[in-house]
């Protein structure tokens, strides 16, 4: 495998060269000091950005590594000509040598559309930049925050810790934020360049389920909100439980079977806001006619979910997750089941919801779920509880047509 590799000199760029010559790939180095990197890898091709056209003829696959980093105290502009102007130059010298693959670093920060730092928007347009190249395959990773034996940035205090203590320092880290290791960014590029069935965009980031101290804080969260719910507020409980056996024939509470961690199918609990008899489907798919006029109210205000508390505590849900479908949303099923979604507990609201996305797209909303499982950490459960608090995602919209 002959392979073109640029920010070869950078924090990734060194373990990985070192780890790709050890697999037999033939490289070539591409960075703005073709000196430098001859001294750092003695023998190895090497060129400038310049040359770059010229030089990367007959080459297989391109891994473009080079970037300017979010520690960097640089302008917008300085932030948009490393990242976008640079990707771009790189991108059509590439299309130019006719190389196969084209692999681009980018970062999970670009994901998030609201993060308008100078760092995330650039790379989100590079991103966007190679998505739509044409002629040539061509493949994202999205990468968390890389740790490796030596830690850079905010993190290198940890490195003057001894091993007893840096270890849980980092693991209590990895729980707040995401974070990935060397070792799995060189194995994912290396897929991305090989493997003709890697997908075209893919996070890569720990897996949340290795970390005990990431679970245990998700916990300590989840049964703190739910006591909340069921001592303090037990009197608002028992007044909507009220409110709702007054004002329509029924149960208050709404017992429906729903699909939960590994598929299997536990008992969820909501208020009633639904007519007596209401068709078991989906809430896109109920008429509006259906909702009680104080069923609308607890819908948008989400209060219809409090007695969610009491499935917390029997652990078959969480805080925040992938809200849980019905047994008969097979298309939902499937694609969570594709997704590797339905390896975590579901929640009382998640990130597809504060972004509008219900059950009626099982694609969409099965990324988005899959975007959860990747990146799920305090941080980003902090940051989907407060915008349901603030009305994000007030419900699901449900059909205006009669039943």
């Amino acid at each position: 495998m002959r392979i073109v590799i640029t920010g070869a000199s950078g924090s990734i760029g060194r373990p990985l060269v070192k780890d790709f010559l050890s697999r037999g790939a033939k490289l070539l180095l591409v960075g703005r000091d073709p000196d430098a990197l001859r001294t750092l890898f003695p023998g190895s091709e090497c060129c400038s950005y310049d040359n770059l056209a010229e030089h990367c003829q007959g080459y297989d696959g391109l891994l473009h590594l080079a970037v300017l980093n979010n520690n960097a105290s640089e302008s917008a502009d300085a932030f948009l000509r490393a990242n976008l102007g640079l990707t771009q130059t790189v991108l059509l010298a590439a299309q130019s040598a006719s190389i196969e693959r084209f692999v681009y670093a980018s970062t999970v920060q670009s994901l998030d559309a609201r993060n308008q730092s100078p760092y995330a928007t650039s790379k989100r347009a590079a991103s966007e930049l190679v998505a739509k190249a044409e002629g040539i395959d061509t493949r994202i990773l999205h990468l968390a925050a890389v740790v490796g034996d030596r830690l850079a940035g905010k993190l290198a205090i940890l490195d003057r810790l001894p091993p007893v203590l840096r270890k849980p320092l980092l693991e209590l880290y990895a729980a707040i934020t995401p974070v990935t290791d060397i070792a799995t960014v060189v194995d994912k590029c290396w897929e991305a360049l090989l493997d003709p069935d890697c997908p075209g965009q893919q996070i890569v980031a720990r897996d949340q389920s290795r970390n005990p101290i990431f679970a245990v804080i998700k916990r300590c969260m989840d049964l703190g909100a739910a006591l909340v719910i069921l001592l303090p507020l037990i009197w608002l409980l028992a007044m909507i439980w009220f409110a709702v056996r007054l004002q329509s024939p029924g149960p208050g509470i709404f017992a429906q079977k729903r699909v939960g961690q590994n598929g299997e199918v536990f008992t969820c609990y909501k208020f009633r806001t639904m007519a007596q008899g209401s068709p078991n489907v989906g809430t896109h798919e109920a008429s509006t006619t259906l909702v009680t006029p104080l069923g609308t109210f607890l819908r948008r205000t989400k209060l219809d979910e409090l007695p969610q508390a009491f499935n917390i505590l029997l652990n078959q849900m969480s805080l925040v997750g992938p809200r849980p479908s019905l047994p008969n949303q097979h298309a939902v099923i499937s694609e969570r089941q594709k997704l590797s979604v339905l390896s975590i507990k579901p929640g009382i609201t998640g990130i597809a919801q504060i972004n509008q996305v219900d059950m009626s797209q099982p694609e969409l909303l099965a990324s988005w779920d899959e975007q959860y499982v990747r990146l799920r950490s305090v941080r980003l459960d902090v940051s989907i509880l407060l915008k349901t608090l603030i009305g994000r995602g007030n419900g699901d919209p449900m059909t205006t047509r009669d039943q």
